[in-house]
């Protein structure tokens, strides 16, 4: 009882304040607004397996008539993070791209422009199992619309078998 109660909790946590759009198959889309921005997060699944690939793709729309400007901390346009719930609340554990140019960088959002960010990450062997996580993808310079979407992880095959031969 308390572990489904502790689920449901977790699930409304990680999807608060963000709008989900169900795409009618297993692709998971979440979208946040704010300041003129608007941002979206899509990706193929919720639940994946360590060392399968993931094409995650961040999406930002200038939802105004006017150019938005994005100054970045380094080269990397947009920042995908991996969190876990822990009792203080939700806890960064890996950063993408985990290592990018240092140089400051401007760009700007035309008037009702979109533009798409898709980046292809590997499920790390250091990825937590079995406890349900949570992955935001936001632009750089710009982290407080930063839809979040909720996953698992399932450990790869080969662990299965090896904890099957003990």
């Amino acid at each position: 009882m308390r572990i489904t109660m502790l689920s449901g909790m977790l699930f409304l946590a990680a999807t608060a304040g963000c709008a989900r759009t169900n795409t009618g198959d297993t692709r998971q889309v979440n979208f946040a607004k704010g300041g003129g921005l608007g941002v979206s997060l899509e990706l193929p699944n919720w639940q994946f397996t360590q060392g399968e690939k993931i094409k995650i793709v961040v999406t930002a729309k200038n939802l105004t008539s006017h150019p938005l400007k994005i100054e970045t901390s380094s080269g990397a346009p947009v920042i995908v993070r991996l969190s876990r719930h822990t009792v203080i609340g939700w806890e960064e554990l890996l950063r993408y791209p985990k290592a990018s140019i240092m140089v400051m960088n401007r760009w700007t959002l035309g008037p009702k422009e979109t533009k798409r960010f898709p980046m292809l990450l590997k499920v790390e062997p250091d990825w937590p199992v079995g406890e349900l996580l949570r992955m935001t993808g936001e632009l750089n310079g710009r982290s407080e619309v930063a839809p979040g979407i909720t996953i698992g992880v399932n450990p790869a095959i080969r662990e299965l078998t090896r904890k099957k031969e003990k």
